[in-house]
């Protein structure tokens, strides 16, 4: 599915204690996880790794990822939850399954994005205390169960996720040098020239098809339709001035000329740019 289209629904939110005489198994988990440490230091095992996790630290867990908690002296605010609403009428909590019953086993939802890749199998932030006041706010939230806190639950978890999203697509980037969001905004400023891929790779010295792989991963569409689109949302404001022409506006937003703009103003829009301009 795309990212784009989650609903997530929160299950179960609660802190969780754990103490050097804790003895946890291996498990696989029904819905999926997240492990924010409050207080301490903790260690969960994933798979062969053991991710040590101060206070501040984040481990996600899709469903189906074998994990264990360790002995430790910590405090985790855990969260269980699904990326869509389709089983929220399973409302109480499921606790994960001993891995030695795994041929049992069947996640209640394991989704797979086609445009996002980090939330696969599982993630680790080693620091991400910005997320502390996101899951304190999701957890009372959770308790207090005020009407519609379904519905403001999942507001504050795509919230999260997408922060989440963004993290990690920063971090990628900064490994390879390339700032997208420093591209996104020279786009803003700069909409109403002429601008390519071949340009932007001139700008940012990176090399075409480069630029235009990792553009289209970071917003799932091509240079030339966000370019387009960042075009005709212009406009949409500058057609509120009546005393503005057609071709004044075509030209101020960067469009080669009017009858091209009224194409893809209806294109985008669905109708034209004088009957727009009537509706407002």
């Amino acid at each position: 599915m795309l990212f784009s289209r989650i609903r997530p629904f929160v299950r179960f939110a609660r802190y969780l204690s754990l103490t050097f005489s804790s003895e946890y198994a291996c498990t696989i988990p029904y819905d999926a996880r997240i492990f924010y440490t409050e207080r301490g230091f903790g260690r969960i095992k994933v798979g062969d790794t053991v991710y040590e996790m101060p206070k501040g630290a984040l481990l996600y867990l899709n469903a189906g990822c074998s994990y264990q908690l360790l002995p430790c002296d910590a405090v985790y605010l855990a969260l269980n939850f699904d990326f869509t609403d389709a089983h929220s009428d399973q409302i109480v909590p499921i606790g994960p399954v001993n891995e030695q019953y795994a041929h049992q086993f069947a996640p209640i939802e394991r989704v797979s994005f086609l445009d996002v890749a980090c939330f696969e199998d599982h993630l680790f932030l080693e620091q991400y205390p910005q997320a502390g006041e996101m899951l304190h706010s999701i957890l009372s939230e959770y308790e207090k169960k005020l009407p519609c806190h379904q519905l403001r639950l999942s507001a504050q978890m795509i919230s999260l996720l997408v922060r989440i999203m963004r993290r990690q697509q920063r971090m990628r980037q900064q490994t390879s040098g390339l700032n997208l969001e420093d591209v996104v905004e020279y786009i803003q400023d700069n909409y109403r020239q002429e601008l390519t891929n071949k340009q932007l790779a001139q700008r940012f010295h990176f090399h075409p098809n480069y630029i235009s792989a990792e553009f289209r991963r970071y917003l799932g569409k091509p240079l030339h339709r966000y370019l387009q689109e960042l075009r005709i949302q212009k406009a949409m404001s500058l057609l509120e001035d009546e005393n503005r022409s057609l071709v004044e506006i075509s030209q101020e937003v960067g469009f080669e000329n009017s009858n091209y703009f009224s194409r893809y103003f209806k294109k985008t829009v669905g109708i034209t740019p004088s009957q727009y301009r009537k509706n407002q």
